[in-house]
């Protein structure tokens, strides 16, 4: 019977791509009976047989983390779920972005806010030099986007102050797990891009600003001087924000138990 299994495993290797052939002939060295299914026995060996010396309740942790159907042991769909958690993990480790915390979420939407706050107060500064009887063309551009940049930074400011709020009143330990849930996933996604946005509006109604004052007689040398400076402000804010976004998308590193992450690091390598 286990002959027989062991050679319907060994047919299936063929028929399945690289990744899931090696899980696959992983699978079958732990399950050393051919049974389908890795024991609590078999996991224990495996791992004591790559250096490792695992408790009992190490090794039920492991199981009952993965065993989804409450059998008692592994089987080879649940095992492609720890493999692909230790691959994860691999990822994990090789990150620099630490965990997600409680504390790293109140830094995040306090130093927002607050700038978003201060954005938001020199635009509407700007606001206040409004003159209906001068409504050319250019003053009507810097007055619009000073008003996006009120709106943009107001609303981001607002965002942080209420999801502080809630984060401040967050149990330590799930944080993390309640920062990959909806709404809050969502919702935590809107502070920082708003702050960039109406920071993008303030610099080109500064632009815009600069270019109107210095279109006098002898100074279009430093009308052009301003241009250039507005612009590059502009770019790099816009610039540092994709570049940030970018590196805040990758893996961060896994918190968890010690124990646990020792056993997933151990299994199926070798």
């Amino acid at each position: 019977m286990a002959a027989a299994a062991l050679m319907a495993a060994n047919n299936r290797v063929h028929n399945e791509g690289p990744q899931v052939s090696a899980n696959r002939k992983t699978f079958m060295g732990v399950d050393q009976d051919g049974s389908g299914s890795i024991s609590r026995l078999e996991l224990a060996a495996a791992m004591r047989a790559r250096g490792m010396d695992p408790s009992e309740k190490e090794i039920e942790e492991l199981v009952a983390r993965f065993d989804a159907d409450n059998s008692g042991g592994i089987d080879y769909k649940e095992f492609n779920e720890l493999m692909d958690m230790k691959q994860r993990q691999h990822e994990s480790d090789n990150s620099f972005l630490a965990p997600i915390s409680k504390g790293s979420m109140l830094n995040d939407l306090l130093n927002t806010g607050v700038m978003a706050a201060v954005i938001g107060g020199f635009a509407l500064g700007n606001l206040q030099s409004w003159d209906p009887e001068q409504a050319t063309n250019i003053n009507i551009a810097i007055y619009m986007m000073n008003v996006l940049a009120v709106h943009a930074n107001t609303c981001s400011s607002l965002a942080s102050a209420l999801l502080y709020m809630v984060v401040n009143n967050l149990v330590e330990e799930k944080a993390e797990e309640w920062r990959k849930t909806n709404p809050w996933k969502t919702l935590m996604m809107f502070p920082t891009p708003k702050f960039v946005m109406g920071t993008a509006f303030y610099l080109f109604g500064v632009l815009l600003l600069s270019w109107r004052d210095m279109d006098v007689k002898n100074m279009v040398t430093w009308q052009y001087v301003a241009l250039g400076i507005g612009a590059g402000s502009v770019a790099m804010v816009i610039t540092t924000a994709s570049i940030v976004a970018w590196g805040m998308s990758k893996t961060r590193q896994m918190s968890g138990e010690e124990a646990l992450d020792d056993a997933l690091h151990g299994v199926g390598s070798g």
